[in-house]
């Protein structure tokens, strides 16, 4: 009960935390419409040229459609919505087991009672005596319970400063890297304490990185996990390729143990210029279960 107890804890704040997210998207979202729209009546006014309207409309959007905008907003917090959507789902299927736990443990007090009554009521069967000992087993389930939380500078995002990196260049350093104490990386994977079991860990991505009108593979992106964290450790020579598909990284983590990663990202030679995205995801399964 009470891994019971932290696990709706833990799915309440992260309800509230995706929640705070989706306000602060739908802000940015009013904001940028907002922004669009007077620089659109502006440029109707006459109150700046075209060439102004023009060059102030791609710095708004990074060079993106209006449409690509509020595309990116949308669907950002669908996302956070489909996940508040499974929390509160989860929340239910706890209190629904507890409900019905209760109503057990009620159950067997209620026929431990009428068979102690029964034992106590003087009655005849030509029995002498009553037994003064007896013998029964006694099992019990306990339910797995773990979870993961990301570091805040994982959380907020892996950025390679695109598109200043130059073209044909390979194993580019996220931002994050090496920018904590000692050179260590400030991007790591958060396995609860109050977890029960061990885990393993595993990484994927969605899909390519993407522009308004390009694409570079995720393949191009590599990935390299450890439960050491220093200047060299998580290191580039152990490093993955990352596919839609999950793989498997650091394994074995005991509760409150952290899974630390660094990435590097390749750019192509005909990579066009703009600003790219995708998602990458990050999942704990029990240890020796299979990351699909």
């Amino acid at each position: 009960m009470n891994n019971s107890f932290t696990e709706l804890r833990h799915l309440k704040k992260l309800i509230l935390s995706r929640t705070s997210q989706i306000q602060e998207l739908k802000k940015e979202r009013k904001l940028l419409l907002n922004k669009f729209y007077e620089l659109r009546d502006r440029y109707e006014d006459e109150e700046i040229t075209k060439e102004e309207y023009t060059h102030l409309r791609r710095t708004l959007l990074n060079g993106k459609s209006i449409d690509y905008g509020i595309s990116y907003y949308d669907k950002a917090i669908e996302i956070l919505s489909r996940e508040i959507k499974l929390y509160k789902l989860r929340i239910t299927q706890i209190k629904e087991t507890a409900v019905k736990s209760s109503v057990a443990f009620a159950l067997s007090i209620g026929l431990m009672f009428m068979f102690m009554t029964m034992l106590s009521s003087p009655f005849d069967t030509g029995i002498t005596g009553y037994a003064t000992s007896g013998v029964s087993q006694a099992e019990a389930e306990i339910q797995v319970y773990y979870a993961i939380d990301l570091s805040a500078n994982l959380e907020n995002g892996i950025t390679f400063d695109l598109p200043a990196l130059p073209l044909g260049t390979t194993n580019n350093n996220a931002t994050d890297n090496y920018n904590g104490a000692g050179n260590n990386t400030t991007m790591y994977v958060i396995f609860s304490s109050d977890s029960n079991v061990n885990v393993d860990m595993c990484t994927a991505a969605s899909g390519p990185f993407e522009a308004e009108y390009s694409q570079i593979s995720e393949s191009n992106m590599k990935w390299s996990d450890s439960t050491t964290n220093n200047n060299t450790v998580p290191d580039l020579s152990s490093a993955s390729a990352y596919s839609t598909e999950f793989a498997a990284g650091s394994g074995d983590l005991d509760p409150g143990m952290n899974a630390y990663y660094r990435f590097w990202l390749d750019i192509p030679n005909d990579a066009a210029p703009g600003d790219y995205n995708n998602t990458v995801i990050f999942k704990a399964v029990q240890k020796g279960t299979s990351c699909t």
